[in-house]
């Protein structure tokens, strides 16, 4: 899964794409608020899903950049899941 351009960092990988697949396999349904694009440097992700109409949950976490550039999906997703699990309405 990585990307074949290099981003602000240095380095080669696509972080939207990355949680794209893994916020689908868990719940399908949320947005990626941010990181806004793949040359984001920051750690912090933000993610949104509608309940209802004017109704959503949000939550942040932060992923270290160093997660993505060794693709360690298996702890991105156990960051993932613990935020979704913690998300709060808005």
């Amino acid at each position: 899964m990585k990307n074949d351009r290099a981003n602000a960092t240095g380095m080669s990988y696509n972080k939207r794409t990355i949680l794209r697949g893994i916020l689908d396999k868990i719940e399908p349904g949320w947005d990626i608020l941010k990181p806004s694009s793949n040359e984001d440097v920051e750690t912090s992700c933000f993610f949104q899903r509608t309940v209802e109409i004017g109704d959503y949950r949000q939550t942040e976490v932060h992923i270290p950049n160093a997660y993505f550039a060794v693709n360690d999906l298996e702890e991105i997703e156990l960051r993932v899941r613990w935020a979704l699990a913690n998300a709060s309405k808005v």
